[in-house]
């Protein structure tokens, strides 16, 4: 089963390369970030738990642009038939995942992010900051509330958008929840991504290497001043380095993927469902095993996180490769008499978390 939630978006229409390369891209950055935040807890994550924190304005920016590429006919729907394609599915692996993680947790070592059964049984309606599917939860809500405002004018959608993140975005507004918050926060790149697609799928088309130089050069250099003046809280900073983050994604996927040698990052946006929720539970073993032994490991910190991450997305498509034909382990469960999620093909969920 090809796996992206974006994938699930994509109904017929064709699939330009470079976006499956940028969500292969965002989903490595996501899994090496967990990877130095558990490892961070026994003193081995080195400076790549700083790296982590700094690319805050790429990953998920990135991620959600992604995700809602090719939404714009899942929202032509009306709302019956667009709940019942797409957001039965992102709520259903929502829950189905959110009851593993709580589960596995109980059962594997862990260390400081123990999930309850309480937070589960309000998964739906106040989601934990502990809990690894937030993601695939904020695209069923995502759909919902960009289908409730299509009739807007599509500049309006996206002022109304660009103010939400611009109030969550600088701590100006507080929902109480952290999840919420970044729900609040990225709706806007999802939404420009589904409202604007095609024209940002033109400008790809255009893209050379050298744009996405002069992307990078711009995002770190950007990056570098904010972070030097300390001026990530003020209103539209935020925003702001996070948008140039997603033209480096875009033009660095576009330029990634006229390579043949990058067709493995290709391969991995396409399989981003189970990598995304499988991926936590060789680096929370791992972590708890090298815990005791930690203090003598100080010399393999640097290389440990990229080790970690690479286990653990080969465990991922390994596990995956041996249940995908498990029914509603990554699909809706069988019911008599409704109709598939894409017509003529299963439903393939693929984030972008």
């Amino acid at each position: 089963m090809v796996n992206s939630v974006a994938a699930m978006t994509t109904g017929s229409t064709p699939r330009e390369g470079w976006v499956d390369v940028a969500k292969g891209g965002a989903i490595v950055l996501v899994v090496l970030y967990h990877a130095a935040f558990f490892l961070d807890d026994v003193g081995l994550a080195w400076s790549w738990s700083e790296a982590g924190g700094a690319l805050t304005t790429f990953r998920m920016p990135l991620f959600f642009f992604t995700a809602g590429i090719f939404a714009a006919k899942a929202l032509s729907l009306d709302l019956r038939r667009m709940v019942s394609r797409r957001v039965l599915l992102l709520l259903w692996l929502y829950v189905l995942w959110s009851f593993v993680w709580t589960l596995a947790f109980q059962i594997l070592p862990n260390l400081n992010h123990v999930p309850t059964w309480r937070e589960l049984a309000l998964v739906l309606v106040w989601p934990h900051a502990s809990t690894s599917t937030w993601f695939i939860y904020s695209l069923a809500l995502y759909f919902l509330a960009a289908w409730a405002i299509r009739r807007l004018p599509v500049w309006t959608q996206l002022t109304l958008a660009t103010l939400v993140s611009l109030a969550f975005g600088a701590g100006g507004l507080d929902t109480g929840n952290m999840t919420f918050n970044k729900m609040t926060e990225y709706f806007v790149f999802f939404l420009a991504a589904a409202l604007l697609g095609r024209r940002f799928r033109q400008v790809a088309t255009r893209v050379r290497p050298r744009h996405a130089v002069v992307a990078a050069a711009c995002y770190l250099a950007v990056s570098a001043a904010v972070s030097a003046a300390d001026v990530m809280w003020v209103p539209g900073v935020r925003l702001g380095v996070s948008c140039l983050a997603v033209v480096l994604g875009v033009t660095l996927a576009v330029a990634l993927s006229r390579r043949r040698s990058m067709r493995w990052l290709e391969f991995l946006g396409t399989r981003t469902l189970p990598i995304y929720v499988l991926h936590f539970y060789p680096i929370v073993v791992l972590s708890a095993l090298l815990e005791p032994v930690a203090a003598r490991l100080g010399w393999a910190a640097p290389v440990l996180p990229p080790v970690l991450t690479v286990g653990a997305i080969l465990f991922s498509l390994g596990v995956h490769r041996v249940t995908r034909q498990v029914p509603g382990l990554y699909t809706l469960p069988s019911v008599r008499g409704r109709r598939p999620a894409v017509d003529g093909q299963q439903p393939a969920l693929s984030p972008a978390p």
